[in-house]
């Protein structure tokens, strides 16, 4: 079996599997191309953030460091926006769109892992 979250090769990033237009669903999570899925109560209503999918970005974390991640998901759920992301490096995680600083790819700075 495929790992779906194994490392990103830098130079096609932009073949990175994704989700856009629509919120995921668990099958989607299954496959690899979205990292959560919104299940809203109390008539909460889960929509597609409209922005260009993969994206390029570094996450910032706590320390201040910037690790690369290609951005596969953006939804919105009662007025929060959130990310999945995945790690060039492998893995995936979930953040907030401040915690992201967008790219328009990679650059020449050190990448921080």
């Amino acid at each position: 079996m495929k790992d779906l979250w194994e490392p990103i090769d830098v130079a096609a990033w932009q073949a990175t599997p994704c989700i856009s237009g629509r919120p995921a669903t668990r099958a989607d999570v299954a496959e690899g191309i979205a990292v959560f899925v919104l299940e809203p109560s109390g008539g909460a209503r889960v929509s597609p953030v409209d922005m260009k999918l993969p994206a390029y970005g570094r996450q910032i974390q706590a320390d201040e460091r910037r690790i690369p991640v290609v951005i596969i998901q953006a939804e919105n759920a009662s007025g929060q926006t959130l990310l999945g992301v995945r790690y060039l490096t492998g893995g995936n995680g979930v953040c907030m769109p401040h915690e992201v600083e967008i790219l328009d790819g990679p650059d020449d700075r050190k990448e921080q892992r």
